[in-house]
């Protein structure tokens, strides 16, 4: 018989700026670890930032090849999609994944992972902020945010699938303010958390079973309980799922 996997998430890696934190002098933990567990990074990978992949793009995909886990991460605002499109579609856990390794996968929006009895359910994309400071399809792409299309998978595999958890890179808005904004004095970034919200509205009034909520973005780690749900807000820290 063998051993439930292992699962762990993270917040955002932004290609080399924030990995430090999944350095083994770090993330000690990571040695106990085999191919059969995960490591979750909520949005805002940064690899490939290059179409193609250029020579940091290589590096760092083969840094994570090198890994005794598996890596698996949604998209963010600050992610290629053009150059996510390219790679080959393939099913993985039970969702539709981008495979960019033998062990690196992008989860598409609205898919499910299946993992050790638990079912996550997985919505890369926001709104950059600074998007007018950046260049289309160079340091910036259109397709940050999530279409109608993927919204509407998103909401029929929360309805269909009745996750546990859910890994975002935004939150809802309603979140987001509850737990950062007003408890650090900080200003909101704008983001496309209005259909997260509507979700949320039908979560509360017809019921669900997601106990858990993992997501990115904002640059802060705190955890909150709200409405019977456990907010995780992940930046530098490397949490256990289960």
């Amino acid at each position: 018989m063998t051993n439930a996997p292992r699962i762990f998430i993270t917040g955002d890696t932004h290609r080399d700026i924030d990995i430090s934190k999944l350095n083994t002098n770090k993330w000690k933990e990571q040695k106990l670890l085999s191919r059969n567990d995960i490591l979750i990074v909520a949005g805002d990978f940064g690899v490939p930032w290059t179409f193609g992949e250029d020579n940091t793009d290589k590096y760092i995909l083969r840094w994570y090849e090198s890994k005794p886990f598996t890596t698996l991460f949604i998209d963010g605002n600050h992610d290629n999609e053009d150059a996510l499109r390219e790679y080959e579609i393939v099913t993985f856990l039970g969702a539709k994944c981008h495979k960019l390794r033998k062990n690196v996968f992008h989860v598409m929006r609205g898919e499910v992972l299946h993992i050790g009895g638990h079912k996550i359910l997985c919505m890369g994309g926001a709104k950059s902020v600074d998007r007018e400071q950046r260049i289309p399809h160079v340091s910036w792409w259109p397709g940050e945010e999530a279409s109608f299309q993927e919204w509407q998978h998103f909401y029929d595999s929360l309805k269909s699938e009745k996750p546990d958890v859910i890994v975002s890179h935004d939150a809802p808005g309603s979140i987001v303010t509850d737990m950062i904004a007003r408890y650090a004095g900080i200003r909101l970034l704008s983001t496309t958390s209005e259909n997260f919200d509507m979700i949320l509205d039908d979560i509360f009034e017809n019921g669900s079973c997601v106990k858990d909520w993992f997501f990115g973005h904002h640059h802060v780690d705190k955890d909150s309980e709200i409405g019977g749900i456990m907010y995780h807000a992940l930046y530098q820290r490397v949490e256990e799922l289960f």
